[in-house]
């Protein structure tokens, strides 16, 4: 696969500024999901909440507390006139039955788009940690590349045939023109008579004089 960068490209290389992680998750999805099967992580943090559909929910309520739900890793979108387009679209964003929570903290474990699992929430400040169930992790699975479809043998020999055809085609009409121009320089062919040459087994081509 060809990857042709940005006119501007200089985040993919900043410490500072955001989106590296989502170009290495959608570029590397089969490779972070083979380091996984052998990572384990038990938390993971969360930021800005208060961006996002949960912004106003009292995590620390009874009803949240300890309470084990399922999360997704989706993407996050934007239109491209929101003026942090460039800066967030795309990333992985973490969602609970659809509605966005926020993004992974930088120093935290992260999972590829795709992955579910279950986890119970506990405020931490402006952020959240998933306490998380190690094996409820699901990762998504990567589709492999399909193989070209193979011809039979009676199609290959179908193929080589029509190649082979064409060829010599067009070889006997190179020479049925050739032996025209040469007559008609020659002036060999003065007369107003119709004449033919043979191309190949099945055709004839027709010269007439004008």
């Amino acid at each position: 696969m060809r990857i042709i960068p940005p006119a501007d490209h200089s985040w993919a290389t900043s410490r500072q500024d955001s989106g590296v992680g989502a170009l290495a998750y959608n570029l590397f999805t089969e490779e972070v999901c083979q380091q996984l099967q052998d990572f384990q992580f038990d938390e993971i943090k969360v930021l800005g909440i208060k961006y996002n559909h949960f912004a106003n929910e009292n995590f620390a309520s009874k009803q949240w507390k300890k309470r084990s739900v399922t999360l997704e890793v989706g993407v996050f979108e934007l239109p491209e006139s929101h003026p942090e387009f460039y800066r967030y679209n795309g990333t992985p964003i973490l969602q609970i039955d659809g509605k966005k929570l926020g993004t992974f903290a930088p120093d935290s474990p992260k999972l590829p788009i795709g992955a579910t699992f279950a986890a119970t929430l506990q405020p931490d400040g402006s952020s959240i940690i998933l306490k998380v169930n190690p094996e409820s992790i699901n990762l998504p699975e990567v589709p492999l590349p399909e193989s070209e479809p193979k011809l039979d043998t009676a199609g290959q020999f179908r193929a080589i045939h029509r190649e082979l055809w064409r060829k010599e085609m067009f070889d006997n009409l190179v020479g049925a023109i050739a032996t025209t121009y040469e007559q008609r320089q020659a002036n060999q062919s003065a007369s107003n008579e119709i004449e033919q040459f043979k191309i190949g087994s099945h055709w004839t081509a027709v010269r007439i004089q004008v």
